[in-house]
């Protein structure tokens, strides 16, 4: 059945093959690595899946095997590698290194095709496509060798097309990434740029001949003559949200509710809104107005201190608890200027 499902679903793929090329199974022309050790060594050759960069097929990093308590896998030189755990990831490697890997990655010995070729195989949104139609597991998905990966068909042209082709991908890919990287360092220079204009607008004015004084906070600074700092408090009410996976008892309404992925830096992400049951005074009390400035808190650090003004987007929208809402009192502070002490 699952063959049978696995062949259908691969027509959907490929429609026609060029003159010359033909489909074999991975099965057939890659042997899966199955070498286990439980061998311990200082060396720096072992690789788990954080240590390769999604959808590149770059190393990041390399480990030893010293504090592994489970077997991993040998591998050799030459291999390709895939992370068949969560394929959406798009982790793969060719190695240039003989070295040993967690049981999360197939190691893929070539046989009847070029290593450098099977590697652009595997990266292809097609084959990773191909991967998450069969993975299995909710939290967790995963990708089986015997059943799935090894009946997937792959486009064989001759081994000097092969060399051909890997050889133009090798040089056009590292041509983008080199673009890429300067757009990412023209990005981080852009994104300096802003915050500097907005510390200096919040903290300094716009009048750049204004008189300063000692504002009495470090981290603060200089000030304008006129102005003062206050703690955020007096001036604004601080709005906890909703704990997720509580239980309710009684009438229960249904309330959309934003979570931590939702409020970005500087912007909201609203395409995708979860909802939840809760009793109405629970809604009522975490229920979002439009002024309200949203800050994350808590979790990892690209999540921490992500904020945006809500403008009443979605009605009736609440937030779990890991996003405050800042209330402004907006005869003495509008929610989308500054100039105040945060404690």
């Amino acid at each position: 059945m699952v063959a049978a499902e696995i062949e259908k679903t691969q027509e959907t793929f490929f429609s026609e093959l060029p003159i010359g090329w033909r489909y074999d199974r991975l099965k057939d022309i890659v042997s899966l690595r199955n070498d286990k050790t439980n061998d311990k060594s200082s060396e720096e050759n072992y690789l788990e899946l954080e240590d390769i960069e999604q959808g590149t097929g770059n190393l990041l990093s390399k480990k030893n095997t010293l504090d592994v308590e489970s077997a991993v896998i040998r591998f050799k030189q030459g291999d390709v590698l895939f992370g068949k755990l969560r394929p959406y990831l798009e982790k793969y490697y060719y190695a240039d290194f003989d070295g040993m890997c967690t049981g999360e990655i197939l190691s893929f010995c070539p046989q009847g095709i070029k290593g450098h070729f099977l590697r652009y195989c595997v990266a292809a949104p097609w084959f990773i496509e191909k991967c998450n139609a069969f993975a299995y597991g909710a939290k967790m998905p995963r990708v089986n060798w015997p059943k799935q990966l090894a009946l997937f068909d792959i486009p064989i042209p001759s081994k000097s097309e092969q060399h051909r082709i890997a050889a133009y991908l090798d040089k056009t890919c590292a041509a983008i990434d080199k673009t890429i990287e300067a757009k990412q360092k023209q990005l981080e220079i852009l994104n300096a740029l802003r915050n500097s204009l907005i510390h200096k607008a919040v903290t300094r004015g716009l009048d750049d001949s204004v008189e300063l004084k000692d504002s009495g906070v470090e981290w603060l600074g200089r000030i304008p003559k006129h102005w003062f700092t206050t703690q955020l408090k007096q001036q604004s009410t601080l709005q906890s949200g909703i704990t997720l996976g509580k239980t309710y008892g009684g009438k229960l309404i249904e309330r959309p509710y934003l979570r931590v992925v939702n409020v970005q830096d500087g912007y909201l992400e609203l395409e995708k809104i979860k909802t939840i049951f809760l009793p109405e005074y629970e809604a009522k009390r975490t229920e979002l107005c439009k002024g309200d400035v949203l800050m994350t808190e808590g979790g990892d650090l690209d999540k921490l201190g992500r904020s945006h003004m809500w403008d009443g987007q979605i009605p009736n929208c609440l937030h779990q608890n890991h996003i405050f809402a800042i209330r402004c009192n907006i005869a003495k502070l509008l929610p989308a200027s500054g100039g105040v002490q945060i404690n």
